[in-house]
């Protein structure tokens, strides 16, 4: 029987491992915590935090495995393309395309290099010899190089503020670099695209909001409010990007800004899984299997040639979480929404810390109205840490 090694355990990538053994493969998962769900479902655990380079190559050296899938961070992504470097598994991309897609700085340079519109990006020299115009209502963004889920992220307008930003952003980078850029103001958008063959096989867009933590997204809505010009614009340099780094199949996902003239800048780009079940409410919308699609390349299988995909629906996908710690109480469908599926994450009772690291559960819901207020559709019944009643 072959193979497969799951880099990653939790809730998240459940869909994922039982694609796996459905397939018929034997599936081995590597993660840290013993309850999480995806160890229940394996042949074969790994106890190990795969944050740790080196216990998980010592975990898998005398290991045999014909598939390596990553999970839905960066990390794991990461650790995942090592460890099939080791085995001679060639279902990832070149080490080089992956740098510079999933390093916030070097995906900036690649922009650069094929010329598109992204953020003007600074280095220190710059900002040595500009700092007046900080001064002067210039906003700048400071973000760490490797992270994710919006850490260590600030927005400035001074030199004071600068550096504690710098040095914020630096310590939570796992390379302990930073990245200095311009602060775009405008609606935050997302592509997913499926690659086939170097072609965009399938394609779906979402408005995000970030409703708790300002550089974190807590809600999207699929398909988006983009017009045709702006999605032919992202789907070119979708095009470009991949026809540069020589990309083959699988996900490639692309965040990006619209600002309020209409402009595009680029923001960040992904190869793996994108993380809370963001694949389902594209599945729910589209009617595609954003799990299969995702899983494929890794196992080697083709895509159908024959797509079909329904005309999409509006579906909305919103994290119940807080900008504070709280004790989660239960949750009220105010709207009397038509809520298409409740993933729970926490109970009665639950301490919930702040977002983006504690979320109580994931509500996915239709739109039926043409206005969609994202982010104040739930009454989330909590209380928070002094007992005040939220």
């Amino acid at each position: 029987m072959t193979r497969a090694l799951l880099v990653g355990s939790g809730a998240g990538l459940i869909e994922v491992a039982q694609k796996i053994t459905e397939y018929g493969h034997s599936l081995t998962v590597l993660g840290g915590k013993k309850n999480d769900p995806c160890h229940q479902i394996a042949d074969d655990s790994m106890l190990v935090d795969y944050s740790d380079l080196t216990s998980s190559l010592e975990a898998t050296q005398d290991k045999e495995f014909d598939f390596v899938i990553p999970g839905s961070n960066d990390i794991a992504y990461e650790t995942a393309w090592i460890i099939a470097d080791r085995l001679h598994i060639k279902s990832f991309d070149t080490q080089r395309s992956i740098t510079q897609l999933h390093n916030k700085k070097k995906f900036r340079s690649l922009l650069q290099e094929l010329e598109l519109n992204q953020p003007q990006i600074y280095t220190k020299i710059d900002l040595a010899s500009k700092n007046r115009s900080l001064m002067d209502g210039k906003f700048l963004i400071v973000k760490p190089e490797l992270s994710f889920s919006g850490q260590g992220i600030s927005i400035v307008q001074n030199e004071r503020a600068l550096i504690d930003a710098m040095t914020t952003a630096s310590q939570v980078s796992r390379n302990k670099k930073c990245l200095i850029e311009d602060y775009i103001e405008g609606q935050l958008y997302s592509v997913s695209t499926f690659l086939n063959n170097g072609e965009i096989y399938f394609h779906a867009f979402a408005n995000e909001y970030c409703t708790v933590n300002p550089f974190a997204v807590n809600a999207s809505t699929t398909p988006s409010d983009l017009k045709k010009d702006i999605k032919e614009n992202v789907l070119g340099s979708v095009k470009k990007i991949t026809k540069h780094l020589g990309l083959l199949n699988g996900l490639l996902h692309i965040q990006f800004i619209v600002d309020y003239f209409g402009q595009v800048y680029l923001i960040e780009s992904m190869r793996r899984l994108i993380g809370d079940f963001y694949a389902k409410k594209i599945m729910l919308s589209a009617g595609i299997d954003y799990y299969d699609f995702y899983l494929r390349p890794y196992l080697n299988l083709d895509y159908d040639e024959n797509l079909v995909v329904a005309k999409p629906k509006s579906v909305s996908r919103q994290i119940i979480a807080g900008s504070e710690n709280f004790n989660f109480e239960g949750l009220t469908n105010r709207e009397n929404l038509n809520i298409l599926e409740y993933i729970p994450l926490a109970k009665s009772g639950d301490a919930i810390t702040k977002f983006p690291d504690g979320k109580a559960g994931i509500v996915f819901f239709e739109n039926t109205s043409a206005d969609i207020d994202v982010g104040s559709e739930f009454l989330v019944r909590r209380r928070v840490k002094y007992g005040r009643d939220w």
